[in-house]
């Protein structure tokens, strides 16, 4: 048995060039997304164990424990960072619960 190329037309080395360049930019996009899905979780996981951990710092002064005035100055600062009040929604509230 004879074995008989694969019979392809002027353009075939055109087309090989573009498939081969392709597979490679397919390549670049599925490895980079995987890297950075990869790099976007594990940055995730550090902010919410920094969040967790504000958190619970901020609520050390339920403990009574005795701190200074500088301490709880920044406690309070923290607070709206850490518990998420930066949007004043109290007003919305009370604007909604009166209708």
């Amino acid at each position: 048995m004879k074995n008989i190329p694969p019979q392809m037309g002027v353009d075939a080395a055109v087309v090989l060039e573009t498939v081969e360049s392709s597979s490679y930019i397919l390549d670049v996009v599925v490895y980079g997304n995987l890297f950075l899905q990869l790099i976007s979780s594990a940055a995730a996981q550090q902010l919410w164990g920094l969040i967790n951990t504000s958190q619970l710092i901020v609520l050390i002064p339920l403990f009574d424990l005795y701190m200074p005035g500088n301490i709880i100055s920044v406690m309070k600062g923290l607070i709206k960072v850490v518990m998420f009040d930066l949007i004043p929604v109290q007003s919305w509230l009370e604007g909604w619960m009166d209708l």
